[in-house]
């Protein structure tokens, strides 16, 4: 399965690494922006969130992607310092993300509560269906310029 993960802000880490990001002291408590579920058609979202409080910190973040409410095999996204992501790529069905602030000695603060990303793809007979009927305009618009055609040539060969 490829999920693809876009930052949509990005900023320099100070000292290069991970480690070295982030204020020392307890992480506060994270949020996602979205409180009810993320519904798409398209297969991807934009998740923003927000720092309970000292939101003028510059905090490192976690977010996790799972298939199941126990993120038994939950997968780390984006582990940076951004305030915003880009998800694409996400199969049909529930997609559960939470995310937690992580400060520079690697302590961790809480998850958050889970965001649900809904994706319900266009069913295939509306698929097929606006298929057929392109289908159906280009077929028409072929056979018309092709009769066009041959009734303008014909016309000339006559005259």
């Amino acid at each position: 399965m490829l999920i693809g993960c876009t930052v949509v802000s990005g900023q320099e880490q100070p000292g290069g690494g991970p480690e070295a990001v982030g204020p020392t002291g307890p992480p506060p408590a994270v949020r996602f922006d979205d409180r009810e579920p993320v519904n798409t058609r398209e297969g991807h979202a934009t998740l923003s969130w927000t720092v309970a409080d000292r939101e003028d910190e510059d905090w490192r973040f976690e977010i996790q992607q799972s298939f199941d409410e126990g993120f038994d095999n939950a997968e780390i996204r984006n582990p940076g310092g951004d305030r915003a992501m880009f998800v694409s790529g996400l199969p049909d069905g529930t997609n559960l993300f939470r995310i937690r602030a992580v400060g520079a000695g690697g302590a961790t603060g809480d998850w958050s509560e889970p965001l649900r990303v809904v994706v319900d793809y266009h069913g295939r007979w509306l698929v097929l269906t606006l298929f057929g009927v392109g289908c159906l305009v280009f077929v028409a618009t072929v056979v018309t310029v092709l009769a066009g055609h041959r009734r303008h040539v014909s016309g000339k060969e006559a005259g």
